[in-house]
C-alpha cells in the first residue's frame, strides 16, 4: 500500500498546517511521524480532515467527496483520547456499529469479534462489557480490536503507548509486528518517543514548519545525533549509550536491542 500526498495545502481555525506537503509512505512498513502537526497528518490520510488544497492517494485511489467510505474501509485510525472514538455502551455493540457505519459484510461477525479481542490480548468475556466500565488502557486495546473487524490495509496510531501499562506496551508491540509481517499492514505511528519508535518503526518521518519533511530509515533518522539536536528530538537511549562509548575508545556498533549491545560490550573486554 502506498499513501501519497501531493501539493498538500490544509487550513485549521484560519492557520496554515500543511502548505504545499509532498510526501510518499510505502508499506508494509511500520513509520513513525515525528514533529509538528502529527495528528492532523493522520486525520488527513484517514480522510476525518479533508485537504483545502493538493491530493491524497492510497495506491491509485485518489480521496474524493464520492469515495468517502471506500476510502476510509481501507484506513484505521487509533486516536489518542479513547473515548473520542466510541458511540456505543458495550463492546460487542461497538463493533457491530462500526461494521454497519463502514457497510462491510463480515461472515460469522462473532467469531470476527472474538478473534479481534484475541489477537489484541482480550478474550471474549469483553463483549458484553460496558465500555464505561473499562480502564483507559483496556479501552485503548478495544480501539483497535474494532478497527482489525474490517481489515484495513493501513493502521493510524496517534501516540498509542498512552494509558497502557508496561505488560500491554509490550503485547502492542509485538501485534503491531506481527500485523506487518504476517499481515503485510503499513502502520503509521505518531509520536515524538524516540526511544519507543527506534527499535519498532522501519522508517521515520520528522515534519517541520508546513512543508518541510526528513526521512529515512531509522537506522539513518536516529543515529544522525547532529540532526536530532537540531531537530529537537531526543537521541535514542541506545544511540545516545553507543555515542559515549565510542567518544571512549569502544568500537561498539549500533544495536536497537539492549541485549545485542551487551554481546557486543563484552566482544571488548579482555
Amino acid at each position: 500500500m502506498e499513501i501519497r500526498l501531493t501539493n498538500l495545502n490544509y487550513r485549521h481555525h484560519e492557520q496554515n498546517i500543511f502548505t504545499r506537503l509532498n510526501l510518499t509512505l510505502e508499506g508494509p512498513k511500520i513509520i513513525g511521524i515525528m514533529g509538528e502537526k502529527k495528528t492532523q497528518l493522520l486525520k488527513l490520510i484517514d480522510a476525518i480532515n479533508l485537504p483545502n488544497k493538493g491530493s491524497i492517494y492510497l495506491d491509485d485511489e485518489k480521496l474524493q467527496k464520492d469515495n468517502l467510505t471506500s476510502f476510509r474501509r481501507k484506513v484505521a485510525l487509533i486516536t489518542q483520547e479513547v473515548k473520542d472514538q466510541f458511540f456505543e455502551s458495550t463492546v460487542e455493540d461497538e463493533m457491530k456499529f462500526l461494521v454497519s457505519v463502514m457497510h462491510y459484510n463480515a461472515k460469522d461477525l462473532t467469531k470476527r469479534m472474538r478473534d479481534a479481542l484475541k489477537m489484541v490480548g482480550l478474550d471474549d468475556t469483553y463483549l458484553s462489557k460496558n465500555m464505561s466500565t473499562l480502564s483507559s488502557g483496556e479501552q485503548k486495546l478495544i480501539q483497535l480490536a474494532v478497527s482489525l473487524l474490517y481489515n484495513p490495509k493501513v493502521i493510524l496510531l496517534d501516540d498509542p503507548m498512552i494509558y497502557l501499562d508496561y505488560p500491554r506496551k509490550k503485547n502492542l508491540i509485538r501485534l503491531l509486528k506481527r500485523l506487518k509481517e504476517k499481515y503485510d499492514k503499513t502502520i503509521i505511528i505518531a509520536s515524538n518517543d524516540s526511544n519507543f519508535l527506534y527499535p519498532l518503526v522501519d522508517e521515520v518521518v520528522i515534519l517541520h514548519h508546513q512543508n518541510r519533511v526528513i526521512q529515512g530509515s531509522s537506522e539513518e533518522i536516529f543515529q544522525d545525533v547532529k540532526m536530532l539536536e537540531k531537530q529537537h528530538i531526543e537521541i535514542p537511549y541506545l544511540v545516545a549509550f553507543t555515542e559515549k562509548a565510542r567518544a571512549k575508545g569502544v568500537r561498539l556498533s549500533y544495536h536497537k536491542d539492549i541485549r545485542d549491545i551487551i554481546k557486543d560490550i563484552y566482544k571488548h573486554v579482555d
